[in-house]
């Protein structure tokens, strides 16, 4: 038994010798690499040590394989403004949708990618050019994008969050629609576009800047706004009417979006969140692990003031029956005493 518990001891030593010394080797490769770094402009710092984060946590491109062309399929729900951008697409012009969040952009220009049966390739919020490019590791191995991909071999790229990205990314993607040609590193010469190469870019501003709903958003300059066919992509509420089963949440969420609109514009009752509010009753039917205004407040309230959620129950008590309505009896429990 003392000899297994030698063993033991002897091993954990040698452990701990060894972290050690990956500690120490791993301190001075540190070091090392500072001392590069402060004969560098930050620029050429920051494109450095963001290369390197890539490697260490790469973005997986998000690629959907095409299917052969298709006509549109009667059993696939499509936005009010489908046959808009889909047109807009075939005719070369680039569109930008701009609408609130979970109005399913992204979700259209797949679709639309299938009956083009072309891949569908997205990023989104880019804010390194290298994002878009690509970069050439430490083993001199040229690491791909999504829109080196889609640029070269054809395609449907989503430029998603396009209001939220760099000025430095929108240059690019600018530079090479108009030149048709693109240096990428690594690469001997310069790249000519794909005849089948189609651009979408989706935002939830029209590149003006931050808004009240959306802070973090980007004024895009003159020259890249127009480049843009814009088409409005608002919630389409025929489509809602076929996705949501639930109708009595339905229309309660539809009069929650009007009142919020006008008192926190903050709130924001996308399809989306309606389809996840549904989502979640249905669940807590069976596990009762909610209380029923407890999910309407985590999913639309939760960070808004108590004085501004009272305002849109005012709101909502204005409205034509909302008083039979359940998910309003629910939305009512959270009426705070405010001074």
């Amino acid at each position: 038994m003392g000899s297994i518990i030698s063993g033991a001891i002897q091993k954990e030593v040698q452990r701990i010798a060894i972290d050690k010394k990956v500690q120490e080797i791993s301190n001075r490769i540190l070091s090392a690499f500072n001392e590069s770094l402060k004969g560098m402009g930050v620029k050429q710092q920051t494109t450095i040590v963001d290369a390197i984060a890539a490697m260490i946590n790469p973005k997986l491109p998000i690629v959907v394989e095409p299917e052969e062309t298709i006509a549109p399929d009667a059993n696939v729900i499509y936005h009010k403004n489908h046959d808009k951008l889909k047109s807009c697409i075939e005719s070369g012009a680039i569109p930008m949708l701009v609408g609130p969040a979970g109005t399913g952009k992204s979700t259209a220009a797949e679709q639309i990618a299938k009956e083009l049966g072309l891949k569908f390739y997205m990023a989104n919020r880019i804010q390194n050019t290298f994002e878009l490019v690509g970069f050439v590791d430490a083993s001199g191995k040229y690491v791909t994008t999504q829109f080196f991909e889609a640029f070269t071999k054809g395609g449907l790229f989503l430029f998603d969050e396009v209001d939220a990205s760099s000025p430095e990314a929108l240059v690019t993607i600018n530079a090479a629609l108009a030149q048709k040609i693109m240096a990428f590193p690594g690469q001997p010469k310069a790249l000519p576009m794909h005849k089948d190469f189609k651009v979408v870019c989706a935002g939830n501003t029209f590149g003006t800047g931050p808004s009240l709903e959306y802070t973090g958003r980007n004024k895009l300059d003159a020259a890249t706004l127009d480049r843009f066919m814009i088409i409005e992509w608002g919630y389409d509420e025929q489509l809602e009417d076929i996705i949501i089963k639930d109708k009595e949440l339905l229309r309660f969420c539809w009069v929650l979006r009007r009142c919020a609109a006008e008192v926190e514009k903050r709130v924001i009752v996308s399809t989306r969140g309606i389809k996840t509010l549904e989502m979640m009753f249905t669940q807590n039917k069976k596990t009762n692990a909610y209380k029923g205004e407890e999910i309407i407040r985590l999913k639309f309230f939760n960070t808004i003031r108590p004085e501004h959620l009272n305002r849109i129950i005012v709101q909502c008590e204005k409205e034509p029956n909302m008083e039979y309505n359940r998910y309003f009896e629910m939305l009512t429990k959270l009426k705070t005493k405010t001074r």
